[in-house]
């Protein structure tokens, strides 16, 4: 089975408290209704292959989400 190449993105951070982005709610909307269909059609066997890691309190997010397919 071939392995995929790691791939480390630096994405921009939606802030917390009177610095929160405006637009964080839209950004996150388009990702969940564009981006993550576009990856599970491409890759219909992709599951997850160990623990997602959470970290952060005013940048919260994924840091890790290690997957196969």
């Amino acid at each position: 089975m071939p392995t995929a190449p790691v791939v480390n993105i630096d994405l921009p951070a939606f802030g917390a408290g009177p610095h929160f982005c405006a637009g964080a709610g839209i950004a996150r909307a388009l990702i969940a209704e564009i981006a993550l269909p576009m990856v599970f059609d491409a890759l219909p066997n992709m599951q997850l292959a160990g623990n997602a890691k959470i970290t952060g309190w005013a940048f919260r997010g994924l840091t890790s989400l290690p997957v196969r397919w």
